[in-house]
């Protein structure tokens, strides 16, 4: 009898579509923090205003960044298999 290998599905990640809407909204909340700023820039003045402006210029790169990086880190290690009852090592 050939022996098949059974994946023990605790130790898999996210499923596609959950990851991305997550990124999604992450990259969202940036870009909503972002246009804050920019208003804030527009509205203030001295020291401030540059700080904002310096923030609604740099956040689009923060936000990339952070939606990019994902898939490959939220794996903690890989699937293993179960034959007959025995932990195999992957």
């Amino acid at each position: 009898m050939a022996k098949t290998k059974v994946y023990k599905i605790s130790g898999a990640g996210a499923s596609l579509s959950s990851d991305q809407k997550s990124r999604s909204k992450r990259y969202m909340w940036s870009m909503a923090i972002r246009m804050l700023c920019f208003g804030l820039a527009l509205i203030s003045q001295g020291v401030l205003q540059w700080l904002f402006l310096l923030g609604s210029l740099v956040l689009p790169w923060i936000a990339v960044v952070i939606a990019n990086a994902g898939r490959e880190n939220r794996l903690q290690s890989e699937p293993y298999t179960y034959e007959s009852g025995k932990e195999l090592e992957a």
